[in-house]
């Protein structure tokens, strides 16, 4: 997501979209933290 908002910059253009994506995926990300730490943890058990 940083290098689609960099070239955006650099090209020129709009960054809207590349800026709105990413804060969906931190909302998704932090929605799931919980099952992701689950995960990990059970992939170190085994």
């Amino acid at each position: 997501m940083i290098g689609a908002v960099l070239t955006h910059l650099i090209w020129g253009g709009s960054v809207v979209l590349e800026i709105v994506l990413l804060i969906l995926s931190a909302v998704v990300a932090y929605g799931r933290r919980a099952s992701m730490s689950d995960l990990l943890i059970y992939r170190g058990q085994r």
